[in-house]
């Protein structure tokens, strides 16, 4: 299936569906890393090869995509989106993970996630994907609002992070309004 979905080129960064070839120690030591997991659900569990190798696998690439964002200057894995599609209603949820902590705060998120989104909203043909950031990530938060995601709702007080009962914020983004913003 990985063949189907294209590899997407966003100008400094190149999005691919992961292999398992993509498991390396770098990439587990960034699911062990309690400041790069702190508000992912990878933060509560300890990785190892065999259990990244198995959520690479999990991705089918039907419903279930596992996007590595690669620096296309120096070909290197530096994060990943996750993306779980329902292909009845064409809605979607993603998430991300930068995991080199050099490319934080360098716009990466931005740049890769206007490519995914041209996947979601192209080759997949969906109709609206979410985002549900803790609202204690606030580097996320940003990032949403400024590519102008609509916040939809807030889950109060839904997930425990640093021991303390945080909001969820459930982010949404139109085809609609992507296609209109892309062209304006």
């Amino acid at each position: 299936m990985t063949e189907q979905i294209p590899t997407i080129d966003t100008g400094r960064f190149v999005l691919r569906c992961l292999t398992e070839d993509d498991v390396t120690d770098r990439y587990i030591s960034w699911l062990n890393d309690p400041e790069v997991t702190r508000y992912l659900q990878a933060r509560n569990s300890k990785h190892n090869h065999d259990s990244t190798l198995a959520y690479v696998k999990n991705h089918n690439n039907i419903d279930k995509f596992l996007f590595g964002i690669f620096d296309k200057s120096k070909d290197m894995h530096i994060g990943n989106f996750s993306l779980s599609v329902s292909l009845v209603h064409k809605t979607g949820i993603q998430g991300v993970m930068i995991g080199d902590k050099e490319y934080w705060g360098q716009g990466v998120i931005l740049e890769a996630r206007a490519g995914l989104l041209d996947i979601c909203f192209g080759e997949l043909g969906l109709f609206k994907v979410n985002g549900l950031p803790l609202a204690s990530n606030l580097p996320a938060v940003f990032n949403y609002k400024r590519q102008a995601w609509v916040v939809e709702g807030i889950q109060s007080k839904q997930y425990l992070c640093d021991g303390k009962r945080v909001d969820g914020i459930h982010f949404s983004m139109f085809r609609d309004f992507w296609l209109e913003k892309k062209h304006a």
